[in-house]
Formats: structure tokens, C-alpha cells, sequence
């Protein structure tokens, strides 16, 4: 089988046409670019944001800028891509002006802009399965970072993992977007038997530290997440008419099995002993609380909100009270629900903004299923139902240099580029 790769500009131009545009990687059967390389280890500084803050979004942004200077006539294009990435961010800046910390949110816009602007652009450079390969290895790189410093962390009175990523919410993310990588990696077939195999070892490598990691939140909704998209691999079995029905009825079964399983462990007594092994409390490390101060802080600012990022800052004394309950550190918190999270600082006017762009997601990669079950598609499902589930309990969403808003964009990016005629379409998502 002749090797697919991109050309000079970063686009998929089907077989390689001349040896000298590529680094083959002969014991994988990979073909490899300066853009495949460049966004490699652009996502791959994401991971490492907790070790160094400045270096890794500094990696981040120069990437990004080197690229898009390189290449403004494609980075145009992917800006140019459609509405619902810029919603949120218009929204963002404008929060600017009646924001109770004009400066921090202004900051806070801009830099959630870039990172909104790189994810486009990384869509647009690469086809969507290289892509994929792109986070596996970025997030096996931050893992052998994190094996060669196992800083454990004691969490409602249990001892998880929590390597470099400074908690165990985030080390256990990052282990289910591995393990969903190499789930699908190993299930493409045109892929060469050796990046399979790797692929194999990434998921269970993956499994195995968010079980370190005592990650119950992420655990479950990967494992609900990753069942609904298996089953769509298979939408080829079925009409294409009653494709939407059946990826409905599928995503209802498996959400209302896992509430049924929840309230059967809740009622034999089994939910704590859950919680308790996972390292929470029957508050859920305190969310609960946290939540109804957030429905409170809302009803003081409920249109607009506080502004973007400016509840959490040190001298609010709202902020001050909860930190010293919560994380003394002062610093990093959020309502661990993205939806409180916006309320309080965008108002009703955010939770729109928030609303659409995740519905509008959500239904761009269902299309795109219902339309072409591969393994591309089905890997953007399975993250994406990931992460709308995580939304009621995690704020993974709508962030500066946040591996997970990058992600979410890419997922939309290319499900809007299928929509493209197949003809248009970059031989490598085929």
C-alpha cells in the first residue's frame, strides 16, 4: 500500500508524490511532516501546563504563530470555517467592558481567543487521523514525564496519583482521552500492525493510571462514552434513514443504565463505598456545596455575569472564603460544573453561548457518524459524549491553552468539514 502524506502547506494531497517532503518511519508504517511535528509538540506542551505554565504556553503560542505565518492563506480559511467557535469567544471579549476585573479578563479573552484561533488552524493542516495519533503520542509523552515523577497526592482522605499534571481530576482526563486513542488506532485497520499494537499498550497504559488516579468521574462517563461509539461503529450495518434513530436510542440506553446503576448502588449502600474508594466524600469533594454558592452568586449578576475569569481572584472575598474551605493554594479552582462556571461569570447571556456551542458540536459529530461510521468519526463521538457528560461535573471547557478546548474545537472542525462533497475531502479521512 503506497503511503498517504501531507504536502509542504500541511494539506492531505492523497499518495506521496516525492520521498524528499517526508520522514518515513518504516517499523510503524508512518509518514511524517514539519507540520505533524510542529502540532505534535504544540499539543503535547498542553500536557505539560502544570509543570511550567509559561514554557508550555510559550512552546504553544510560538508554534502556532510559526505556522499561521507560514501558511495565512489556510489559517484564513480555517478561521473563516464557520460560526460556533466564535460565540463564546466574541462574548468573552465584549465581557471586557462590564467586567468587575477588566484586566484579567481581558488577558483571559485573549489568550482563549488564540487558543480557539490554533485549534482551527491544527483542523485545517492535518487530516483527522493523524490527528488522533498526534494526542495518543502527546499524552504517552506527559505519562512518561509522570512515571518518572509519581507524585502521589491525598484526596478526601485516599492516596491517588497525580504525576505531573498537578491533580488526579486532570491525570485521570488524560488518561481517557489515551485510552480512547488507542482504542480506535487499534481498531483501524489500514493502520500498520506495529502502531496498532502501540496503540493497544496506550489504552491499557491509560487504564491502568486512571485507576491510579482513583478518577471516577472520568472512568465512568469514558466507559459509557466509548460503549455508545463502539456500537456506532457499526451504523453501516443500518439503514442510513434510521441511523439518527438508532445513535439516539443507543446514547438513551447507556445514559439510563448508568443512572439505573447509580441509584441500585445508591440504595444497597454500595455509592459510598464507590465514592470512598475513588477518594470522595458524599459531596463529591464538595461540589454540592460549591454548586448552590454558585446558584447564589448568580442571582446577583444573573444577564452578564461577573465578567470572564473574574470571580476567581484573589481579594473577591466570595472567592477568599471558598478557597480557604476548598484549596488553600488560592489559586486554579473552579466550580467543578461548567455550566455554574458560566453562569457566575458570563450570566444567562453565557449558559447561551456555552448551550450552542455545545449542541452545535455535539449534533456536527452525530451528522458526521450518521453519515461516514469510521474510525475518525466514532474516535470525535466518543470525545465528545466524553465531555458533554463531564460538563455537570468538570469545567473542561472554554479555557486558555486547554488541551480539552482544543480538542473539542478540532472535533467540530472536522465534522463541519465533512459536510464538504467527498470529492473535496483530504484522501487521509476517507
Amino acid at each position: 500500500m503506497r503511503p498517504i502524506g501531507l504536502g509542504r502547506q500541511g494539506i492531505a494531497l492523497g499518495p506521496v508524490q516525492s520521498a524528499a517532503r517526508i520522514i518515513p518511519g518504516a517499523t510503524l508504517g508512518l509518514s511524517l511532516n514539519i507540520a505533524w511535528l510542529a502540532w505534535f509538540i504544540a499539543t503535547a506542551a498542553l500536557f505539560f501546563l502544570q509543570m511550567s505554565q509559561t514554557l508550555a504556553a510559550s512552546i504553544f503560542m510560538a508554534i502556532s504563530v510559526a505556522y499561521v505565518m507560514a501558511r495565512p492563506g489556510l489559517a484564513l480559511q480555517a478561521l473563516r470555517g464557520g460560526v460556533t467557535p466564535w460565540i463564546y469567544v466574541t462574548l468573552a471579549v465584549l465581557s471586557v467592558a462590564w467586567s468587575e476585573h477588566s484586566d484579567v479578563s481581558a488577558r483571559a479573552a485573549v489568550q482563549i481567543a488564540f487558543t480557539m484561533g490554533a485549534a482551527l488552524v491544527m483542523a485545517r493542516a492535518l487530516p483527522a487521523r493523524s490527528t488522533i495519533f498526534i494526542w495518543m503520542s502527546a499524552v504517552l509523552a506527559a505519562n512518561a514525564a509522570s512515571l518518572l515523577n509519581p507524585q502521589m497526592a491525598w484526596n478526601a482522605g485516599a492516596l491517588a496519583m497525580i504525576g505531573i499534571f498537578g491533580s488526579k481530576n486532570q491525570l485521570g482526563l488524560s488518561q481517557a482521552i489515551l485510552v480512547m486513542a488507542g482504542a480506535w488506532i487499534f481498531l483501524d485497520r489500514e493502520r500498520a500492525w506495529p502502531l496498532r499494537c502501540l496503540a493497544l499498550f496506550c489504552a491499557f497504559l491509560g487504564a491502568t493510571l486512571m485507576i491510579a488516579a482513583r478518577s471516577l468521574d472520568a472512568t465512568a462517563t469514558l466507559i459509557a462514552a466509548l460503549g455508545c461509539a463502539l456500537v456506532s461503529f457499526r451504523l453501516d450495518w443500518v439503514p442510513r434513514r434510521w441511523r439518527a434513530i438508532v445513535l439516539f436510542a443507543v446514547v438513551f440506553v447507556v445514559v439510563a443504565l448508568l443512572a439505573l446503576l447509580l441509584v441500585y448502588a445508591n440504595e444497597f449502600g454500595l455509592f459510598g463505598q464507590v465514592l470512598q474508594l475513588s477518594g470522595k466524600d458524599v459531596t463529591l469533594s464538595g461540589r454540592t456545596e460549591l454548586w448552590q454558592r454558585a446558584a447564589v452568586m448568580m442571582e446577583q449578576n444573573p444577564i452578564l455575569g461577573t465578567g470572564l475569569q473574574a470571580f476567581w481572584v484573589q481579594g473577591n472575598p466570595y472567592a477568599e472564603e471558598l478557597w480557604a474551605r476548598f484549596a488553600p493554594g488560592r489559586a486554579g479552582y473552579h466550580f467543578h460544573n461548567l455550566w455554574y462556571e458560566t453562569g457566575v461569570e458570563l450570566g444567562y447571556v453565557g449558559l447561551l453561548a456555552a448551550l450552542y456551542t455545545v449542541i452545535s458540536t455535539s449534533l456536527e459529530v452525530w451528522r458526521w457518524v450518521i453519515r461516514t461510521p469510521n474510525v475518525a468519526s466514532c474516535f470525535f463521538l466518543t470525545y465528545v459524549i466524553f465531555i458533554d457528560m463531564r460538563t455537570f461535573v468538570e469545567v473542561d471547557l472554554f479555557g486558555q491553552y486547554s488541551f480539552n478546548w482544543v480538542l473539542y474545537l478540532v472535533s467540530w472542525a472536522y465534522a463541519r468539514r465533512a459536510r464538504w462533497p467527498y470529492q473535496r475531502q483530504p484522501q487521509l479521512d476517507r
